[in-house]
């Protein structure tokens, strides 16, 4: 026996090196498929996102990601905040309690839902409540709905 594999061996072994290919193909075609879903769904709910990056073990927080919605209710573009600090785009996020929010959940891992409050800096102001959780990569998610059109009638009705 010198050791070396016969034709058949060989034959086989290319058929087994095939087939995982294939595998490994479809499972990257589900993996685009998926992504694509949810790049839809997050480009296209009624919801504000913000996805954020921890920064110095959460005292900072860096924008990553911005949906559309977002930017309609916040009236700012995702270009203009992505790499950015929170706080340097939101400077009422402090007194608004949402940045201690952030910080809690990137500590304990534990989602944080905030009721409806009112947000105000130089640019902007309105109504907000938020949902706060923590993904597996460590990123740190807010959805955000804004209530500020809601109130403005109650305060017309109670007129």
């Amino acid at each position: 026996m010198s050791g070396k594999p016969t034709f058949e061996e060989l034959e086989q072994k290319v058929r087994e090196l095939e087939r995982i290919a294939s595998e490994y193909n479809r499972a990257e075609e589900a993996r685009q498929e998926c992504e694509e879903r949810f790049r839809q769904l997050f480009e296209n709910m009624s919801s504000g996102v913000a996805i954020y990056e921890a920064m110095d073990n959460g005292e900072d927080f860096v924008f990553k990601e911005f949906n559309k919605a977002a930017e309609k209710i916040e009236q700012v573009p995702k270009d203009e905040l992505i790499g950015k600090s929170v706080a340097d785009v939101f400077p009422g996020v402090v007194e608004f309690g949402l940045l201690n929010e952030l910080r809690r959940v990137v500590a304990t891992g534990v989602s944080v839902y905030r009721p409806m409050k009112f947000y105000k800096d130089q640019r902007i102001a309105g109504w907000r409540e938020n949902t706060v959780y923590k993904l597996l990569s460590g990123d740190i998610v807010a959805i955000f709905e804004d209530f500020t059109q809601r109130k403005r009638v109650e305060a017309e009705l109670k007129e």
